[in-house]
């Protein structure tokens, strides 16, 4: 059954690509600031980040201007960006392979089944 004369679709559909990433390369860092500094999820990471601040101002400080809690910080948020890099790996992965999978797609000219892959299967 056609909706239309020459049996196309008048209307664009999001592809069939599977993409359960969050980070890319390029906006791996940003991201992961963002989400690690947020105030509403990772209060502690604000506060330690408020603290170290102020321990730059020697004026305040008992450090004498050198920001101590910054180091502990660092560490946390090293251990967790590798734990999430590599979790998002992993992610890309799985993405990849689920795209990539075989599938066979009826032809309408020939009425035979076609194999192509996952994500280039189309709506209609």
């Amino acid at each position: 059954v056609y909706l239309n004369s020459d049996g196309k679709q008048l209307n664009s559909f999001c592809d069939n690509v599977i993409k359960t990433s969050r980070y890319e390369f390029w906006n791996f860092l940003p991201k992961f600031l963002l989400e690690e500094f947020n105030p509403t999820t990772k209060i502690a990471n604000c506060y330690f980040l408020v603290i170290a601040g102020l321990q730059c101002i020697s004026a305040i400080s008992n450090t004498q201007g050198y920001p101590t809690v910054l180091i502990p910080l660092c560490v946390v948020l090293v251990i967790s960006g590798v734990f999430k890099a590599t979790e998002d790996y992993a992610r890309h992965k799985a993405d990849h392979q689920a795209n990539s999978s075989r599938t066979e797609v009826m032809n309408r000219d020939t009425k035979e089944f076609e194999p192509c892959y996952w994500s280039e299967i189309l709506v209609g």
